[in-house]
């Protein structure tokens, strides 16, 4: 069920399966349909990273009418980027699983935030209890039920001096807590 996944120019699938997300180095970022191109051919391109988990939220701006029938589609808690412009994304974190604070969102639903914010695409990555946003040095999302997992991958934009050191006397810990 997967598709070509490359990490740091090593590649660990190249199954066809599924979509691949590919961010080139110009920014831009792209979604191969399965069996387009083949995971050595990738590589033979000098692509670095590929990701694959799925499936395509949004397509040309619209919303992937398959999105409501997949696998998936349930509510759940989510987590997708969505593509405006070269340099410029959208990365949406959504929580679940607890309804005294968070909301399940059905796949759908999740694809139809990304299209109202004018992405022209979308993809769906790993959600649950393995996703996470950190913004400034602080995970801001609330991970309920499930224990945090640890990260296999990360998507990591920009620097600055601005993010909180370890000593930071406040810092969100993504369960409802502060330290």
């Amino acid at each position: 069920m997967k598709g070509v996944l490359i990490r740091n120019g090593n590649l660990y699938s190249d199954r066809n399966g599924a979509e691949t997300l590919l961010i080139d180095d110009d920014l831009t970022m792209r979604i191969l349909p399965k069996g387009e191109i083949s995971g050595v051919d990738l590589l033979d391109r000098g692509v670095l990273n590929t990701f694959s988990f799925g499936p395509v939220l949004v397509e040309n701006g619209k919303v992937n009418p398959e999105v409501g029938s997949h696998r998936i589609a349930w509510g759940n808690p989510r987590c997708g980027i969505g593509y405006v412009a070269p340099g410029h994304f959208v990365a949406i974190v959504t929580d679940g699983r607890d309804a005294r604070r968070a909301y399940n969102l059905r796949l759908e639903e999740f694809a139809e935030l990304f299209a109202e914010l004018g992405v022209e695409c979308a993809y769906n990555l790993d959600g649950g209890s393995s996703a996470a946003m950190v913004f400034m040095g602080e995970h801001i999302n609330w991970h309920s039920g499930d224990p945090q997992r640890t990260w296999a991958d990360a998507l990591v934009w920009g620097y600055s001096r601005q993010v909180p050191l370890v000593t930071d006397p406040i810092v969100h810990t993504g369960d409802g807590g502060v330290y």
